[in-house]
C-alpha cells in the first residue's frame, strides 16, 4: 500500500472521527453530515471513483466558515480554549484546507 492510500484512509477516519465527537451536540445531525461528507468523498477515491467539484467544496465550506465566525456572538469568557462557533468554524475551515490540498493532490496524479 503506497502513502497516498495511508493518507487517504488516515484523513478518512479522522473526519469520522471529527463525526462521532458531534454527537453529543444539539445540532449534531447538521455537524455530523458536515463532516462525512469530506469522509466518504475520501474513500470513495479508493475506488478510483473520479470526482472533479474538490474545489466547489472547499469555497463551501471556507465560506460557511467565515460566516460561522463572523456571526459568533457568544461570549469568550467561558472557561474552555474556544466556544462552540469557533469550533464549529475551524471544523469547517480544516475541511475546506483537506479538500483544497486533495485538489491539488488529484491534479498531480
Amino acid at each position: 500500500m503506497n502513502l497516498y492510500k495511508i493518507i487517504i484512509i488516515l484523513i478518512g477516519f479522522i473526519f469520522i472521527f471529527f463525526s462521532y465527537l458531534q454527537l453529543n451536540d444539539s445540532d449534531s445531525i447538521i455537524w455530523v453530515i458536515a463532516y462525512l461528507i469530506p469522509a466518504i468523498i475520501n474513500f470513495s477515491i479508493l475506488t478510483k471513483f473520479k470526482f472533479k467539484n474538490y474545489i466547489l467544496f472547499s469555497i463551501i465550506y471556507l465560506i460557511l466558515s467565515i460566516y460561522i465566525f463572523l456571526s459568533n456572538h457568544e461570549d469568550l469568557t467561558v472557561m474552555y480554549l474556544f466556544n462552540e462557533k469557533t469550533n464549529e468554524s475551524l471544523g469547517l475551515m480544516i475541511c475546506s484546507i483537506w479538500f483544497f490540498i486533495f485538489s491539488i493532490i488529484q491534479q498531480n496524479n
